[in-house]
């Protein structure tokens, strides 16, 4: 027994296949998006933010910590604050600096933009051959 689809398919399950790649490009442009769904993106990536953030702020005080070894460990109990309080605020320079290129958050007026064009690129592979290759030559 074969199955077919009776829906259009919605943001989260959309069709198994289209009829072309106007088809397709209509489907994500026009497809409705839950609040939901919404939130879940922009909270996902305010996570993978944060995540990727203190990675590179291990990888930042390594490397800071290499370079000030003998400063951070060497001098008197008061020194050794002083220098600590210059590595926290050299390292929320580096938090400021780091943002600059990777935003917090997504911002609400565009998650939908970005939304659809995560899905866009995501789902590509279940258009033809034919139409993966029109739409590579775009």
């Amino acid at each position: 027994m074969h199955l077919e689809p009776l829906d259009q398919g919605t943001f989260l399950f959309p069709p198994a296949t289209y009829t072309g790649i106007a088809d397709y490009v209509n489907f994500w442009t026009t497809v409705p998006i839950s609040d939901g769904v919404l939130a879940n993106i922009t909270a996902g990536y305010a996570e993978m933010i944060r995540l990727q953030l203190i990675a590179a702020s291990v990888t930042w005080g390594h490397k800071y910590d290499a370079e000030h070894h003998k400063e951070l460990h060497t001098g008197s109990d008061e020194k050794k604050i002083e220098v600590r309080k210059k590595r926290d605020g050299a390292h929320m320079v580096f938090v400021e600096e780091w943002h600059e290129s990777h935003p917090r958050r997504i911002k609400p007026n565009i998650a939908r933009s970005i939304a659809r064009a995560g899905q866009l690129y995501f789902f590509h592979t279940s258009l033809s051959d034919e139409d993966s290759s029109e739409e590579a030559r775009r």
